[in-house]
């Protein structure tokens, strides 16, 4: 029975880690509306470049980082909290929002939320772009098992 509900959590998991890919900034530039947002472009592989905002402040052009598209569960929330956030686009201050990069809390890695995880000393580069995170880096799925909230 130990062992059924392990493979259970580790499905869950994958499942709900599986979306988040990684992706690279390719431009960051001022909120045309706000003081303190800034509006993204990511490079989300498959010659896809989406917009989103951001307040974060960490970040700069060619980070690699994590990326989850509309219409997928934040994995921190459930995996720390055990509450189910959907994202959906979202006008912010008149500018639609097409997703969302992800703090360590959000990816479930740890309860860090301070910022963006930058992925850049994990070793990613270009051809990584639009790959799911947990395949291209296998510890993070490891390290998400061990903060899940049975």
């Amino acid at each position: 029975m130990l062992v059924y509900l392990i493979l259970n959590m580790n499905n869950d998991l994958t499942q709900l880690t599986k979306n988040i890919k990684v992706a690279q900034i390719i431009e960051i530039n001022k909120h045309p509306n706000a003081d303190r947002l800034v509006l993204v472009k990511l490079d989300i592989g498959a010659n896809q470049v989406v917009e989103i905002v951001t307040g974060a402040t960490n970040i700069n052009v060619s980070d690699f980082v994590p990326f989850l598209s509309s219409g997928s569960i934040v994995p921190g929330y459930k995996i720390f909290e055990n509450k189910t956030i959907l994202l959906q686009p979202k006008d912010i201050r008149g500018v639609v929002s097409n997703g969302m990069i992800l703090s360590e809390f959000e990816v479930g890695f740890s309860d860090d939320h301070s910022g963006i995880f930058i992925l850049n000393e994990f070793g990613i580069n270009e051809d990584d772009i639009g790959k799911s995170l947990i395949e291209v880096i296998p510890e993070i799925l490891e390290k998400v098992s061990n903060n899940f909230n049975y």
